[in-house]
C-alpha cells in the first residue's frame, strides 16, 4: 500500500468513527459554542457553552452511527478567549473527556 492509499484509507476510518458532541442545554432555543481540541479513540477534549451561562454544560458523545460512547461535563478553566466566546465573566468551561 502507497502513502496516498493509506491516508485515504485512514480518512475513511476516522470519517467512520467521527465523534459527534452535543450539547445538553436546557431548551432548544438556547445558543452554544464550543470547540474539539483533542478527539482520539479514548479522549476527547475542548471548550463547551451555552452562550451567557456562567455555568457548565454537559456534553454526550456519540458515533456518526448513533453509538453513545460516554459523557461529562465542561467544568475545566481555560484561557479569557474561551470566556470571551461563551460571553461569561469566567473561563470554567473546558471538558477532558476519557472514554
Amino acid at each position: 500500500m502507497n502513502k496516498v492509499e493509506f491516508k485515504e484509507r485512514g480518512w475513511f476510518m476516522l470519517r467512520r468513527n467521527l465523534i459527534v458532541l452535543l450539547f445538553l442545554l436546557a431548551t432548544s432555543a438556547t445558543q452554544a459554542a464550543g470547540w474539539v481540541d483533542v478527539a482520539t479513540y479514548g479522549r476527547y477534549a475542548g471548550w463547551a457553552c451555552q452562550l451567557g451561562n456562567e455555568n457548565p454544560v454537559g456534553i454526550h458523545i456519540w458515533r456518526d452511527d448513533g453509538v453513545f460512547l460516554g459523557g461529562g461535563n465542561a467544568p475545566n478553566l481555560r484561557e479569557r478567549a474561551v470566556a470571551n466566546a461563551c460571553q461569561t465573566m469566567n473561563a470554567y468551561h473546558g471538558f477532558d473527556i476519557t472514554l
